[in-house]
């Protein structure tokens, strides 16, 4: 099996969750992991024990750019919104082959609030990415089978950032995880760059819609882009996970949930990704229909659970993220 490298990027609200996506991925990849690299704005000391021999943290400091930064270009713009991390941990998983010295060439990208929990393989035999296909560019209250919407906020920034960008197909490539590839990831910057004449953090920043919460996301802009200029480097599959969304003033349940085992299922991976008040974000969240927003408000639940089952979508309630 072709070997890999693995990048996470980790906030401080998510540092509790670290220690469960390293043992996942380390347990569940069928392709040897040479180093794991974190990516964490203050240096992270867990229990001793913890971290095996081939993690190796890394410092913000080191990218072009800073959360202040990016922080100020959005405020310059007119943006009403406190969302300069979310663009910020897009922009630092994007540039991890020009920061951090030596990776892999075949480079995992994967977000800290998510833990496999049965085996996956990233790279086949031939060498191509194994891209997951991951939520519908659509949301709908009925999961259906066979999305067919492929325009989204997402899509249209990411066809302004980059000439020649299409959607492939209706799913977004949005799944915690990404296996990114050098020189993909490096002729997609590079064509933005020259494009807009300026360098590549700038210009996703200018071009990022203002009047939208989220309006990027470097999941759908690298999956489609490598889709359509790379065919014979990459495949595409579904992969069955169940992630909980929940209110972030739960965030001391779900960190008791991390000390207990994962409850028993068929899916590859779970995820738990706190918002920081989740009904004002789902008012703000463009794949949501109309019709499912108005259901999952109604519910009054501060947390669901999203499943995905070889591409269909079903969201529920899930009050246990919050039993005592």
């Amino acid at each position: 099996m072709r070997q890999m490298d693995v990048v996470i990027p980790v906030a401080p609200k998510d540092f509790f969750k670290l220690r469960r996506c390293i043992e996942g991925i380390l347990r569940c990849s069928k392709n040897p992991i040479r180093t794991l690299h974190v990516i964490s704005p203050t240096p992270i000391h867990l229990a001793e024990g913890c971290l095996p021999e081939q993690v190796r943290q890394h410092g913000e400091e080191r990218f072009p750019f800073t959360l202040a930064e990016v922080t100020r270009v959005l405020a310059s713009r007119g943006c009403a919104y406190p969302n300069g991390s979310w663009y910020y941990q897009q922009l630092l998983k994007l540039y991890v082959f020009r920061v951090i010295p030596d990776l892999l060439p075949d480079t995992l990208i994967l977000d800290s609030d998510f833990v496999f929990t049965g085996e996956v393989e990233f790279l086949d035999e031939d060498g191509r990415a194994l891209l997951a296909l991951g939520y519908p560019l659509h949301w709908e209250l009925q999961g259906r089978e066979d999305p067919d919407r492929e325009e989204h906020v997402h899509a249209t920034f990411a066809r302004n950032l980059v000439p020649g960008f299409s959607s492939r197909h209706a799913f977004s490539g949005m799944h915690h995880h990404l296996l990114l590839q050098r020189d993909i990831l490096e002729e997609l910057m590079a064509l933005a760059e020259a494009h807009h004449q300026k360098p590549f953090w700038r210009a996703f920043m200018d071009g990022v819609d203002v009047t939208k919460w989220n309006a990027a996301s470097e999941y759908v802009l690298y999956h489609h882009f490598a889709l359509g200029r790379f065919p014979g480097k990459v495949a595409t599959r579904h992969l069955d996970t169940c992630d909980v969304i929940y209110d972030a003033s739960a965030g001391e349940h779900v960190e008791r949930l991390f000390q207990e085992p994962l409850p028993p299922s068929g899916h590859h991976a779970m995820g738990f990704h706190g918002f920081l008040d989740l009904g004002k974000r789902l008012q703000t969240m463009d794949y949501l229909s109309d019709e499912l927003r108005r259901w999952m408000l109604s519910t009054g639940s501060p947390s669901f659970a999203l499943t995905l089952e070889q591409g269909q979508l079903r969201i529920h309630p899930w009050p246990q993220a919050l039993a005592a």
